[in-house]
């Protein structure tokens, strides 16, 4: 059975609720803090396109053993492009607080606020409950450490476009470096042909024929390093243009 607002306050799941944040059969939470991705607190926040941050949501929660609560994001956030990553269950006799990785899935830049409302909460009565579940106890200040953690291990954006330029041009450059070292064999491999052919004419037909099927194997290669040169350098472009166009999104919002 899903519990109405009324029930909700009456157990006593929200702690320090808002009144107007309880609706018909749920409860809207709001926020307290914003950490991004370098582990800093913010009371508004600017997410940049592709862009990741933590949220803290104020209230506290305290969850029955006999109930079951459920995470939702709340529809309207996501017209603007925000997304929260890790919604879903809330445990039986979980006391304490919620937070959310959010990211900007959209085109243009979005402010978080403090106390904007971007998850929304519902409640389920668990019958036939025979076991008694794990209770937990999580304080403020343990889940705002473990969010400020968590930051270090993630990028500032969830599409990390510096690093694949990077790992894109790095791949370009051994490969430049490759064509190099080919390049560099022929000649020796030419020069040589032609001081065995001025020291001794009767072994140059079998040279010939060597540096043929080298050069055959070269060119080979040379056209392998092309084809993928040019996928690089797609891919590139792509890259490119994409932040021109955020980078132009961003313009046109300030």
């Amino acid at each position: 059975m899903v519990l109405s607002g009324n029930e909700i306050k009456r157990l006593g799941i929200i702690q320090d609720s808002i009144e107007s944040s309880f609706r018909d059969a749920s409860y809207d939470l709001s926020v307290l803090k914003i950490i991004d991705m370098e582990g800093k607190e913010h009371d508004s926040f600017a997410l940049e396109p592709q862009g990741l941050c933590y949220i803290i949501f104020k209230e506290r929660l305290k969850i029955l053993p006999d109930i079951i609560g459920f995470a939702h994001i709340k529809t309207k956030i996501t017209y603007k492009g925000l997304w929260l990553v890790n919604t879903g269950l809330i445990d039986p006799g979980y006391n304490g607080y919620m937070s959310s990785l959010v990211m900007n899935f959209g085109k243009s830049r979005q402010c978080i606020e403090v106390d904007e409302k971007i998850m929304r909460l519902t409640f389920s009565q668990i019958f036939a409950h025979n076991s008694s579940p794990e209770l937990v106890n999580q304080k403020l200040k343990d889940t705002i450490k473990e969010r400020r953690e968590n930051s270090a291990g993630l990028p500032g954006k969830f599409l990390d476009l510096d690093r694949a330029k990077n790992e894109i041009v790095s791949q370009v450059g051994s490969r430049l470096l490759q064509i190099g070292v080919i390049f560099s064999a022929l000649s020796l491999a030419i020069a040589l042909g032609f001081n065995i052919w001025n020291s001794n004419n009767s072994l140059y037909s079998k040279s010939v024929d060597s540096y043929k099927i080298q050069n055959e194997l070269l060119v080979s290669e040379l056209n392998k390093i092309h084809l993928e040169l040019s996928e690089y350098k797609s891919r590139l472009e792509q890259l490119y243009k994409g932040e021109i166009h955020r980078d132009q999104n961003l313009k046109n919002k300030k």
